[in-house]
């Protein structure tokens, strides 16, 4: 007869999930109790008066969110901050707070950081870089960046991961069934295995930033000379699985870009868009991680890209379901076919008594700006509606709804680029545009950053050959 036995690592792995699930569900316990109170307290008040203290519980529990969770790492932290843009019936104050917790996370101390990074490169910190600042320049999901100057005398971005954040994401991920369980509060009417695995490589990948590395270079490699994509290169002798260095570039953050002039922001917009876009049709290659965060704005529409950790390439196949959904769904409006593709892809399960035109009324959104022909301005309303539109439960076709690997990462666009371009007020013809990249379309320029473009695509064909 045998015995069951944890091993050591996994032994751990348990303690510390236990923990940190102890810690979510104290937070939980504390908001709850201090709920049932306040909903109590409102009930004996005038209307007016309601108002005026739901809108000061409201900050108050945003306050208490950013406290209690603000020093956790691992999926927690990472499903925390997506929740801080899947529904915008969270009340305001907290998806800003849910926003703000990678930022609220308490730093690496210097000397633990230079622990990880002398560890993970093998060598002392004064071999690598004549200087370094000891306080990071910024919060990456599981890592924080250091300013550095190589012993070559080039500057450069440090980033090192955090030496608690691989042993938190994997010990979550192995509990497969809790993740599933919390994709399934996100997504109540839908299949979720598919996305629970999907999501759970794609989060383990991560946490190697050799591999983010190879990302960044097949990106840098293929927008070098880009007039208005920049990647920054990788530094390959200081990168490592736990440290990734790279150029220094600087410029406007993303609320310093929101400011500026209605013509620098649809340019900067127009660039955010072809960066996607190219990136998916021409290099099968998807960064999906639209975040404030991760671009450094440059003037006159060029645009630096940052942070490739949660990228994921395409097999040809996979890319022509995406193209012949657009296409049929905004080009040919043939909904038969569109229908036909969805169910194809995995989009669609037991979906035999729903009719072309019930399947189109639910996906018609997420083409909506592409479906249009002129300049337009993607609004706030738009992205909640398109939120609303992905969490549903309640449409006719909700129940035969699912979301194969393949279209996880992808739906960043509709729930990160949209809500950047909307934050940015840019106004263009996104419809020209895509159809400049769709490879089914590949029309003339339709603007100044198209045309100059097209300059390039040419000067790199000649280099090629």
């Amino acid at each position: 007869m045998s015995k069951d036995t944890d091993t050591p690592d996994r032994s751990s792995d348990k303690i510390q999930q236990a923990k940190r699930l102890a810690e979510l569900a104290s937070a939980g316990a504390s908001l709850g109790s201090k709920t049932i109170l306040h909903r109590a307290r409102l009930a004996t008040q005038p209307k007016d008066r309601r108002q005026q203290l739901q809108a000061e519980y409201q900050i108050k529990t945003a306050q208490e969110v950013r406290a209690r969770l603000g020093n956790m790492r691992g999926v927690f932290m990472k499903l925390a901050q997506m929740a801080s843009y899947v529904d915008e019936r969270v009340p305001a104050n907290m998806r800003e707070a849910l926003a703000q917790l990678q930022m609220d996370a308490p730093p690496m101390q210097w000397k633990l950081a230079r622990e990880v990074l002398e560890t993970s490169l093998g060598r002392t910190v004064e071999s690598c870089f004549d200087e370094i600042d000891e306080e990071p320049i910024a919060a990456a999901s599981i890592g924080q960046v250091h300013r550095a100057i190589t012993t070559s005398g080039q500057q450069v971005a440090v980033k090192i991961q955090y030496p608690d954040a691989a042993a938190a994401i994997s010990a979550d991920l192995r509990n497969t069934p809790l993740l599933a369980k919390i994709l399934k509060s996100f997504f109540p009417s839908m299949e979720t295995a598919e996305m629970t695995q999907e999501l759970r490589e794609r989060f383990l990948e991560e946490l190697d930033y050799r591999h983010e590395a190879s990302i960044q270079r097949r990106f840098a490699s293929y927008y070098d000379g880009h007039p208005t994509i920049v990647v920054p290169k990788v530094i390959d002798h200081l990168t490592s699985d736990a440290v990734l260095t790279s150029e220094f570039i600087t410029g406007q953050t993303f609320k310093e870009i929101c400011q500026a002039s209605q013509t620098e922001r649809d340019r900067a917009g127009e660039t955010l868009f072809r960066f996607v876009f190219r990136s998916l049709y021409q290099m099968n290659l998807f960064n999906g991680d639209p975040h404030p965060g991760n671009y450094i704005f440059l003037g006159n529409g060029r645009v630096a890209f940052l942070d490739f950790g949660f990228s994921r390439s395409f097999s040809s196949s996979e890319l022509s379901i995406f193209e012949s959904l657009v296409q049929s769904m905004v080009v040919t409006h043939d909904l038969h076919h569109f229908r036909n593709q969805a169910e194809r892809a995995g989009l669609l399960i037991n979906s035999g008594s729903l009719t072309d035109e019930a399947i189109a009324s639910y996906f018609e959104i997420f083409y909506e700006i592409v479906s249009c022909d002129r300049p337009l301005r993607i609004s706030p309303e738009y992205c909640s509606a398109v939120l609303s539109r992905s969490f549903s439960n309640d449409h006719a076709i909700a129940s035969s709804l699912n979301v194969p690997r393949s279209f996880v990462v992808i739906q960043r666009i509709n729930m990160g680029l949209y809500a950047i371009l909307a934050a940015l007020g840019s106004e263009v013809n996104w419809r020209k545009v895509a159809e400049e990249i769709w490879p089914f379309t590949l029309s003339p320029a339709s603007t100044q950053i198209g045309a100059a473009e097209v300059e390039w695509l040419d000067a790199k064909k000649r280099s090629e050959r």
